[in-house]
């Protein structure tokens, strides 16, 4: 099993989606013996209750622009790491085969509890409402553009080695 300390650390100075995501995939493999690969992120402005969103039969996980920004521009990188790690678990999830958001939901705070520890911050946003631990985003705009998506290049980069 790995090391809580190591993984921690390892998503804590992860720099990017790719990195975040990486670590995402090795915890759900090491906790679920479950693996895909080909995955697509995006970026999109959505309501700030929409954390993100997978696409059901899709390659495609599509994160809220506006609610990352905003908790980059007011969260330490720590914090940004384990949000991120928090909807590319959930999503990735769902990218596995996973449709009901309550086993989704257990599934994800199992993962990312065994994997980094209860008190770490991604397992804490695993288990309670993101409007509680960020107030301020209730005060983001409520609309969004759904149709127009941004692709993240260079994710899930670990899935095509022979790319690079």
């Amino acid at each position: 099993m790995m090391d809580r300390n190591e993984e921690a650390a390892r998503l804590h100075s992860a720099s990017g989606y790719d990195e975040v995501f990486s670590v995402v995939k090795a915890h759900v493999e090491a906790t679920l013996g479950r693996h895909r690969a080909g995955l697509t992120l995006g970026l999109s402005v959505m309501p700030p209750e929409v954390g993100a969103y997978h696409v059901v039969g899709s390659n495609m996980i599509v994160i809220n622009r506006t609610l990352l920004e905003a908790i980059s521009k007011r969260e330490p990188q720590e914090i940004v790491n384990s949000f991120l790690y928090v909807v590319l678990l959930h999503e990735y999830l769902h990218s596995l085969g996973m449709t009901d958001e309550g086993e989704v939901s257990r599934v994800g705070e199992m993962v990312a509890s065994t994997m980094l520890g209860k008190r770490h911050p991604a397992a804490m946003l695993m288990s309670r409402p993101l409007l509680e631990l960020f107030p301020y985003i209730s005060s983001l705009p409520r609309k969004g553009d759904a149709g127009a998506v941004e692709v993240v290049r260079d994710f899930d980069r670990d899935s095509y080695p022979y790319i690079r």
